[in-house]
């Protein structure tokens, strides 16, 4: 057979495989070859073929038989390292590919290939070299581009992420696949406002892509707007199927945001599939809340058989054991801890939980020695996450407010055309731990009072508030009544009470929106013995935004400008702004529970004085703690040998040690 013959035989094998017709094209080499079995093309397109045809033990002879009959040729040595890489030698891939570079520096697939093989051994730096190497011969290449971008990033080198990212746009400006790098890149980044953006611009594109909408519910959840993130969620049910986990999730959300009802049906859809984990967990939880505390422990500790590595189950299974947990739970926790691949923030969660049962142990040492470990990993996350406490930025921010909210003619005013509502709210308001969780328990027992828990609306409306601008003066009739619905829109279902308990806590800043929206409200703050408020802050865990909770001196200087707040409204609304010490409610919890109960104008009931009703809203740490006797249980004392810092922060903050009062 003549020269030209074989080669026409040799390209309709080339043209069968580039069309996939495998069959064919093995047929033809195996012809050419034939005809010259020391074909050096032949032999290296049929290793190919093989290779594609999953006849992976016939492939490398071929391959290899080429490259010895022409070792200069550097297509050969990459068809070779394909070879490697489909059977799982890395190393013999990138020698291979190596050589190909060398022989030819212009050869852009071989860079490519290069690259994504060092990604697979993680030497992340070289392989952004080779792709970006790729890059410069095939600049028109949008996956390659976006290959670097993600190379980068693994190298943690995000400014050249974002560059590559930037090519990207230029070749194809808003493509999909670029967004969804940048959505990657945001979610492990944290960086919330970009995620939000980003899902938005991809949604534009691909309303029905369930990944973005989900995106979209992480970056609202993140920035507690529970009810917007819910709304998103709802399409990844939508597109991508309502599945257990994602009715778990949904559940899990509608829970923070204190739609029980919506949570309660997407679980018992989720149960009537196969059970796991963060099902029983999520179950759990909301038996918690609505305070069936045998079947919430029941339903925890499945979830710690089922999984026991399942982290969110530990911070309420401790709390319905006060606290103690089993050996095998110990040791799961203490893995997760010393586990620095994990997040601060997950090595926070299991360090709280492994605190509070030294503590339930009367180890208090240790148990001490845990939470300020505990602390450190959370103060690490609001670091990483650019959510620090800033004491000046926080009281500037507070006397802006006190600004806007200092002329008493403005809350004269908002007492006419006050917009009608289906309920009063009673908004109960305080630091953290300092006792909201029995007031409201005691107004919430009430027939006539549905409990509401922390609502998030008013922080919402706050905010709306202030961005309307230093001079824009009180709110009109028609703000008033648009603010009110807005409330309202937010509210959970009222199932006819004529009440409603708001104890959101951040209500602290928003009294002078609150008393012109609600000019018959009773707004009653509660004042706690601040060694034992500030001590049980830093005992426990918060969500990240609660950045003042991981140190002594940010939770005195926390408190302190609490106080100050409260001496602004209590100069502004007099004795519509009610304080009550959480000590002597205490002490005297028969008296002081009926006087709270006829401040919020309602006639007493001697359910009130039983409180924790079924179905009442309490968070996670109180759920339990709610339904017990009323007690003072302080754990100052426990832990006078550590807080020394904290009297002297407390002091130097100008608090009465007793009260939480300003001395002056």
């Amino acid at each position: 057979m003549s020269d030209a013959a074989a080669n026409s035989i040799l390209a309709e094998g080339f043209e069968a495989h580039r069309k996939g017709d495998l069959k064919t094209a093995l047929a033809r080499y195996e012809a050419a070859l034939a005809e010259n079995p020391a074909d050096p093309d032949a032999l290296s397109v049929y290793g190919m073929a093989l290779l594609h045809a999953r006849r992976t033990d016939e492939a490398e002879a071929p391959l290899v038989k080429a490259i010895e009959l022409s070792p200069e040729s550097p297509g050969y040595h990459a068809n070779l390292a394909e070879y490697c890489r489909a059977t799982g030698q890395i190393d013999r891939a990138i020698e291979e590919l190596e050589t190909a570079t060398r022989l030819a520096p212009d050869f852009a697939k071989a860079w490519q290939i290069l690259g994504e093989s060092l990604i697979a051994k993680r030497e992340y730096e070289k392989a952004a070299e080779a792709l970006d190497r790729a890059l410069i011969l095939d600049s028109g290449n949008l996956a390659l581009a976006l290959r670097l971008a993600r190379a980068h990033a693994a190298a943690g080198n995000y400014p050249a992420a974002f560059y590559a990212l930037e090519h990207a746009d230029k070749l194809k400006p808003d493509a999909p696949e670029t967004l969804q790098v940048r959505l990657d890149f945001a979610r492990v980044n944290r960086d919330w406002p970009t995620l939000e953006r980003t899902s938005q611009q991809l949604l534009s594109k691909q309303p029905k892509n369930a990944a973005a909408w989900r995106d979209l519910a992480l970056a609202f959840y993140e920035s507690a707007r529970l009810r917007a993130s819910l709304e998103a969620f709802e399409n990844v049910l939508k597109f991508e199927g309502r599945t257990p986990p994602n009715l778990t999730a949904y559940a899990s959300v509608a829970l923070r945001a204190g739609l029980t009802e919506k949570a309660s049906a997407a679980l018992e859809e989720a149960d009537r599939q196969k059970p796991n984990a963060a099902l029983r967990s999520t179950q759990s939880l909301h038996r918690l809340q609505e305070g069936d505390i045998e079947q919430a422990l029941s339903l925890a500790e499945e979830a710690v058989l089922l999984d026991p590595d399942y982290l969110p189950v530990y911070p309420h299974l401790s709390a319905l054991r006060k606290g103690k947990l089993k050996e095998s739970e110990i040791e799961a926790l203490t893995r997760r801890v010393e586990d620095a691949s994990r997040s601060p923030a997950e090595r926070s969660m299991a360090s709280f939980v492994l605190a509070h049962h030294h503590d339930a142990k009367g180890d208090i040492d240790r148990a001490f020695q845990e939470y300020a470990r505990a602390n450190a990993f959370a103060n690490e996350n609001r670091r990483l996450e650019n959510v620090e406490y800033d004491a000046s930025g926080a009281e500037q921010r507070i006397k802006s407010i006190w600004d806007r909210f200092s002329d008493q003619e403005d809350f004269a005013a908002a007492t006419s055309g006050a917009a009608e509502s289906p309920a009063t709210p009673i908004f109960i308001m305080g630091a953290p731990r300092s006792g909201t969780t029995l007031l409201e328990s005691v107004v919430g027992a009430h027939s006539g009072v549905h409990a509401g828990g922390e609502l998030p609306a008013m922080a919402t409306l706050l905010e709306l508030f202030m961005q309307r601008g230093a001079f824009a003066g009180p709110l009109s009739e028609d703000e008033r009544a648009h603010f009110a619905g807005a409330y309202w829109a937010q509210a959970p279902a009222l199932d006819g009470a004529r009440f409603m308990t708001d104890k959101g806590l951040l209500n602290a800043d928003a009294v002078g929106l609150i008393a012109q929206l609600f000019p018959a409200s009773p707004i009653i703050r509660v004042r706690r013995n601040p060694v034992e408020t500030a001590l049980s802050i830093y005992r426990h865990e918060f969500t990240k935004y609660w950045a003042f909770t991981g140190g002594f001196e940010d939770i005195a200087h926390f408190l302190a400008l609490r106080e100050k707040t409260a001496a602004h409204w209590e100069s502004v609304l007099g004795d519509r702004f009610v304080t009550v010490q959480y000590e002597p409610f205490v002490e005297n919890f028969d008296a002081e529970a009926r006087r709270l109960v006829e401040l919020c104008g309602l006639d007493w009931e001697e359910g009130c004085a039983e409180r924790g009703k079924p179905g009442s809203a309490a968070s996670t740490i109180s759920a339990v703690q709610v339904r017990e006797p009323v007690s003072l249980s302080g754990r100052a004392q426990a832990y006078a040998a550590h807080i020394e810092p904290l009297l002297r922060a407390l002091e130097a903050a100008g608090l009465d040690l007793e009260t939480g009062a300003l001395k002056s």
